[in-house]
């Protein structure tokens, strides 16, 4: 998780953090309610 974080911050703008954080909360909401 951290190494993709990082990645990010590397080689991706930062719109696509965004994108990947808000992705990554939608999964954890989903895998939660279940």
């Amino acid at each position: 998780m951290t190494f993709i974080i990082y990645y990010s911050l590397e080689n991706i703008n930062f719109k696509h953090i965004i994108y990947i954080f808000f992705f990554i909360i939608v999964i954890f909401q989903f895998f939660h309610n279940n």
